[in-house]
């Protein structure tokens, strides 16, 4: 291919990129909102639709971001929040596709983040775990990146994974 082509095509697709980033920031703007905060109920069906919500919006603003920082030269930068949008989307998937681990990506961290919840002191693997001080209730806590790449979306290989997640 020639330079030249090569440089059309790289101008039209950050122009569609920068079309499509600002048809979903407006969606996140206009139709983003946690249900659970809004009809003051943690019923789990609206926990999952706000961690979704959450995820969405998350990836839009930083696809934003990274169209900033590439824009502005900073491409180093810019692949360090790809590879935040990389996990993120992970999640999302994973979450998507296993509802019932909603527990391990919100009450868990928000446990943990509150001190309700503690990680283990001792064992195997206590960082991915954590117990509710009052109930001694046990939760995951998150999951690997592995895990993700393996049971979430179905665009992502465990081949690209590690590929991809290693560089």
């Amino acid at each position: 291919m020639s330079q030249e082509y090569l440089l059309k095509l790289h101008k039209r697709i950050v122009k569609k990129l920068s079309s499509q980033l600002f048809l979903h920031m407006q969606l996140v703007d206009s139709y983003s909102f946690a249900e659970a905060v809004m009809y003051d109920s943690y019923d789990a069906e609206f926990v999952l639709n706000d961690y979704l919500h959450f995820c969405y919006a998350k990836s839009t603003k930083t696809g934003a971001a990274i169209e900033l920082l590439v824009h502005a030269n900073f491409r180093e930068d810019a692949f360090i929040l790809l590879r935040a949008n990389y996990e993120n989307y992970l999640s999302f998937w994973y979450v998507l596709r296993n509802p019932e681990s909603i527990d391990s990506f919100v009450t868990a961290k928000v446990g943990k983040s509150n001190r309700r919840f503690a990680h283990p002191k001792k064992g195997p693997s206590r960082h991915l775990k954590v117990i509710d001080t009052i109930s001694g209730e046990e939760y995951l806590y998150g999951r690997s990146m592995s895990e993700l790449a393996r049971n979430s979306s179905p665009r992502v290989s465990i081949d690209f994974h590690e590929l991809f997640y290693e560089y």
